[in-house]
């Protein structure tokens, strides 16, 4: 009888150490979600995010290094992680960099477990400061005595308020600039020019 309840306890023993063991055996966990998405950014606006991973093993992790889709580069990182300690790695997205969407990869490579990166994805879209849509002019071609009409969607990506100061057209056009609080998306027989103004779509009003 005490054989057999010290071989159970044995087997017991073995199975609680099986698991343990397996426990710290996993890999590095990220303490965030895989993919960041950084909204709207200008051409030379500052931006750097920190992401953040655990060390749950039972070993030291030693990162070997960073590979990132440019324009993205590493400004600090931890370079060694205790078990059951965080890690960080703070990216920046340098200059230059092209109008756009934008989809990058962060992989953090360690040493001890290089067939098993942690791999994190950036995404947001790239614009310059002011947009316009579909195109900075418009050509407006009709037969005579009738009206039609053509716009453009201007775009403000600044903290700040621009002013239009002008717009060149033929004589034979008319110009107007609607107020983005009127709710006028285009006016009969006039060309006209729809702007945005502190980030609101709209048109001016002439």
């Amino acid at each position: 009888m005490m054989l057999r309840v010290s071989a159970w306890l044995a087997s017991l023993l073995i199975c609680i150490l099986g698991g343990t063991l397996g426990v710290w055996g996993q890999p590095p966990q990220n303490s965030q979600r895989n993919s960041f998405d950084f909204g709207t950014l200008g051409v030379e606006d500052e931006w750097q995010h920190t992401l953040r991973f655990e060390n749950s093993g039972s070993e030291p992790l030693e990162i070997k290094d960073v590979q990132l889709t440019p324009p993205l580069v590493v400004t600090t990182m931890t370079s060694n992680v205790q078990p059951g300690k965080s890690g960080i790695v703070t990216v920046r997205l340098d200059r230059p960099r092209e109008n756009g969407e934008f989809q990058g990869t962060v992989a953090v490579n360690f040493r001890s477990q290089p067939s098993n990166p942690l791999v994190f994805e950036v995404v947001g879209k790239i614009v310059p400061p002011i947009e316009f849509d579909p195109l900075p002019m418009f050509f407006v071609s009709t037969q005579r005595g009738q009206n039609k009409t053509a716009s453009i969607e201007i775009i403000n990506h600044e903290h700040g308020t621009f002013e239009i100061l002008r717009a060149e057209h033929a004589s034979a056009c008319q110009f107007t600039l609607h107020n983005p609080t009127d709710g006028i998306t285009a006016r009969p027989a006039l060309p006209s020019v729809p702007y945005t103004k502190d980030g609101r779509s709209g048109w001016p009003d002439g």
